[in-house]
């Protein structure tokens, strides 16, 4: 099983701003829910985490695992294909619905020159998830990375990997969970 879940809130989440790659840290109330979600999961067996290298992932796994018994912390691995979406001169841009739309759309309303490309970023997703199924399957492992990410990663595991419509992927909040399985 993956539990996929997305960072806890950041300034720049609470300020409506895009991130991208800027590395920003937990709010407090991004630690409150990280902890909500150490809670939450303090029983479910996992077996390893693997975590965006950003400090808002890496933050929120960090508080979220303080929860179990050191003996009880599985193994976290830090990954760079799970490093958010790369949005060039969009990364501090004031977030609206219709950049939302277009961003992770058809990328009509915007010049995207300096913006990690859909083919780039289901490369190194397809390329994380390939190898954890070879490796990893039948372990439980929580993924711990953005929210960008997640509509790529919805679309990996629902076979629906369609550049420039991730627009139509649901949308995570700050500390939701999604499980997917491999299946066969």
């Amino acid at each position: 099983m993956i539990y996929y879940v997305r960072h806890g809130e950041t300034v720049y989440n609470k300020e409506g701003k895009w991130s991208g790659l800027i590395d920003t840290g937990l709010t407090t109330l991004g630690v409150k829910q990280a902890l909500e979600l150490g809670q939450k999961m303090r029983d479910v067996k996992i077996d390893l985490v693997f975590v965006s290298p950003q400090i808002r992932a890496r933050q929120t796994a960090e508080i979220a695992l303080s929860s179990r018994a050191h003996e009880n912390r599985p193994p976290v691995i830090t990954d760079s294909r799970i490093v958010e979406w790369y949005s060039g001169e969009y990364e501090g841009f004031a977030w609206h619905p219709e950049f939302d739309r277009d961003f992770y759309g058809k990328r009509e309303l915007y010049n995207y020159k300096t913006v990690e490309t859909f083919g780039s970023v289901e490369a190194r997703i397809k390329n994380f998830f390939d190898e954890l199924r070879a490796k990893h399957n039948g372990k439980n492992i929580l993924v711990i990375a953005h929210g960008g990410i997640a509509k790529v990663v919805h679309a990996y595991f629902h076979g629906k990997q369609k550049s420039g419509l991730y627009c139509d992927a649901p949308d995570m909040k700050n500390c939701d969970l999604i499980e997917f399985a491999f299946g066969g």
